[in-house]
């Protein structure tokens, strides 16, 4: 009889030899981290686990086509309790339903195809898997639900919260900075406009939502500065919010803040502060934890420079 393995009396490198081996069907459980102790040993040296091996366990974490099979319980579940009506009502209406009964491939549709986001759009990946989640999570069993869960944790620290050195953004030149910002709010699926030099209080881009709903317009101010920013600065942000009855002021650098600015903008709702961390960590969300790699092509659309298509020969 083939040994059964218990992944609660193994340690992390136990674990992972065994679920990176042809005896994974034998470990239990082998869609999640077995403890809350493994996976935060894990999570907490991501950063130097191989890209292949973070793909190969989200491979394992992700629902896969076919990888739980029919639903036998539930089907079960239905046949004594719900009369045709219900059923045939439920399969009209739930997809679930629909693929579970009517269709002789698996309940559930495979989730794997969110690796091709990465790393480029981890924030699109994690959105994905959460919407997976709210659609599943009363008919999902319990271990696929946690390994939904941790493959989120995963992308997010592994692409999301991955540091680079300040010097990346201290050594752009202030209009690569503006429009490294700019792609940002882009991206952030915001209408955007760079101003010009001599445009009020020193705004430099105008990002806005026209959406009925969401109709948002933001001033941003972008300082390359290495030195703390102080009260005058978020003053200055707030008249101008106030003159061009804007939603809000951004006032987004790549130094920090000082204490008594942060208060001011902590009490005023119509000013944000990013600091250079936070811009860094919405810059691996948005366009991906190589960002700091593809932003000389971001540069050369800006100065109308096109990239060469590339043609497989």
């Amino acid at each position: 009889m083939n040994e059964i393995f218990d992944g609660t009396k193994l340690s992390l490198s136990e674990w992972l030899n065994i679920i990176f081996s042809n005896k994974a069907s034998r470990l239990l459980p082998n869609n999640c981290f077995p403890t809350d102790e493994i996976r935060n040993e894990y999570l907490d040296l991501i950063h130097d686990r191989s890209e292949d091996e973070i793909k190969n366990l989200l491979r394992r974490f992700l629902i896969r086509s076919r990888y739980l099979g029919k639903d036998n319980f539930f089907v079960e579940y239905i046949k004594r309790n719900w009369d045709l009506e219900t059923l045939i009502r439920k399969i009209k209406n739930i997809e679930y339903c629909r693929r579970l009964f009517t269709k002789n491939g698996p309940a559930w549709g495979g989730l794997t195809w969110i690796l091709d986001l990465l790393p480029d759009s981890p924030k699109d990946a994690i959105n994905v898997i959460n919407s997976y989640w709210v659609a599943h999570c009363q008919i999902l069993p319990d271990y696929s639900l946690y390994g939904l869960s941790e493959s989120t944790m995963i992308i997010r620290s592994r692409y999301c919260d991955c540091k680079h050195p300040r010097d990346i953004l201290l050594n752009l030149k202030a209009k690569e900075f503006e429009w490294l910002v700019e792609e940002l709010y882009k991206r952030m699926n915001y209408h955007t406009k760079l101003t010009k030099d001599s445009y009020d209080g020193g705004i430099d881009i105008i990002a806005e939502k026209f959406e009925t709903g969401l109709k948002e317009k933001i001033l941003v101010q972008c300082k390359k500065y290495k030195s703390i920013i102080g009260v005058k600065e978020i003053r200055t942000l707030l008249g101008v919010v106030s003159d061009n009855k804007a939603t809000k002021g951004v006032l987004l650098c790549s130094s920090n803040f000082s204490t008594q600015a942060k208060k001011m903008a902590k009490n005023n709702s119509r000013i944000e502060l990013i600091n250079y961390t936070s811009f860094m960590t919405l810059l691996n969300q948005y366009l991906g934890s190589k960002w700091h790699l593809t932003m000389d092509n971001i540069f050369l659309r800006k100065n109308g420079i096109a990239l060469p298509i590339k043609l497989d020969l």
